[in-house]
């Protein structure tokens, strides 16, 4: 936000602008249903406040492509994956303020700016990047969900357009997950290549090597293993998720690299020869399958958001309930409905105490007609998708 300032203002202006920022992440938090009246009219000067901010973000969005600038070792900083988590709570704000204020068309040019800058994060991005680019998705499919799509004022015409925005960030990104580990792979290339050319400061060498003595380490064997673990990735992610679910041949060959090395690593130190592991890999090597369920359940919430609003414009236009997802679907633009990835089939409809529920059948693959909600990390069920809280 600094950024909107000229030079000379912005060392003055910097404690007001982490002051925002705080103020930001403080009414962000706070579901829309439960702010309060001198909440909603902090969430008005923020708005009034951030006008100028939009405004050229708005101004930059209308290139093509936009390139963030950023640096390219493990260690470096990613202010705009930062920036734009910000700008992500500041778009759940906008949306209330634009809802309280009966102004739902001032929330459409909100969600495709948070869009965009989510799908700009991608290329070129680390798993860290990508990580973010689905915390920023999920800011907009629950605010989707449980505020704009719960309005008796909404038009087909504007669902319309909620649905085209979608539909165009699901064709204009990059694959999150290929594009995470390519660039992961050039970080880690990049840091195993300063460490044998002896140019990585004292402090990061031992970070990263644990302490073993530089002159054990393999790099012939580091090289060969470092492209065999992302192959292995990047051939894992090519496969549909659902059939590729419970494996993780990088942990795998992982596991068995660590198995081999305490035996390596005390008889490289006994006879003063290389390892016959790529130690530096084991160490650097990110945990592959988190970017890999991330991306499944970023996939399921898209294509959830999508199935509701193609609902909702049915009991628009309709007055009713659809009888199918494929009835309410078959009215727009998508014709199909959409994928759940943890089944490789479409996404599944079932009206709950004439509820409509959309939901996929979660990492269990099992189907639980849309009775039991998953929740992740501690109970398996079906993944829920319902208009309203």
């Amino acid at each position: 936000m600094s950024f909107v300032l000229p030079q000379a203002l912005r060392e003055s202006k910097q404690d007001e602008i982490s002051q925002i920022h705080r103020q930001i992440d403080s009414l962000s938090a706070t579901p829309p249903a439960k702010l309060a009246g001198q909440d909603r009219d902090a969430v008005a000067q923020i708005i009034e406040q951030t006008t100028t901010a939009m405004g050229m973000i708005d101004e930059a969005q209308r290139r093509k492509q936009c390139v963030f600038v950023t640096g390219r070792g493990l260690d470096a900083v990613l202010p705009h994956a930062q920036a734009a988590r910000t700008l992500a709570r500041l778009f759940v704000l906008q949306a209330y303020h634009s809802c309280t204020n009966n102004q739902i068309d001032l929330a459409e040019p909100a969600i495709t700016r948070t869009l965009r800058m989510s799908r700009d994060i991608g290329p070129r991005g680390p798993m860290i990047c990508q990580l973010v680019m689905f915390a920023i998705d999920a800011y907009v499919f629950d605010v989707l969900q449980q505020l704009l799509l719960a309005r008796d004022d909404l038009t087909p015409q504007q669902l319309d357009r909620l649905l085209a925005a979608l539909i165009q960030h699901e064709r204009e990104r990059f694959d999150p997950c290929s594009e995470g580990i390519r660039m992961d792979y050039v970080l880690q290339g990049d840091m195993l290549s300063m460490l044998q050319q002896g140019t990585l400061s004292a402090s990061a060498t031992q970070r990263y090597l644990n302490g073993i003595p530089t002159e054990l380490v393999n790099y012939d064997l580091e090289w060969s293993e470092l492209n065999r673990l992302y192959s292995l990735a990047l051939a894992h992610f090519q496969r549909p998720y659902h059939e590729v679910i419970n494996d993780d041949p990088v942990k795998a060959a992982l596991d068995e690299l660590r198995a081999k090395s305490k035996k390596s690593l005390a008889e490289a130190k006994t006879r003063g020869k290389p390892l016959d592991v790529p130690i530096a890999t084991m160490f650097l090597m990110p945990k592959v399958s988190i970017l890999r369920k991330a991306a499944a359940r970023n996939e399921a919430r898209l294509h959830g958001a999508q199935a509701l609003i193609t609902i909702r414009r049915y009991q628009v236009v309709h007055r009713r309930n659809p009888p199918t997802l494929d009835a309410a679907v078959r009215e727009t633009e998508m014709r199909t409905i959409p994928t759940d990835p943890y089944s490789g089939q479409p996404l599944r409809y079932a009206l709950i105490d004439d509820r409509p529920t959309v939901y996929s059948v979660g990492s269990d693959q099992r189907d639980d007609g849309g009775r039991l909600d998953w929740k992740y990390g501690f109970q398996p069920g079906d993944f829920l998708f319902r208009i309203g809280h």
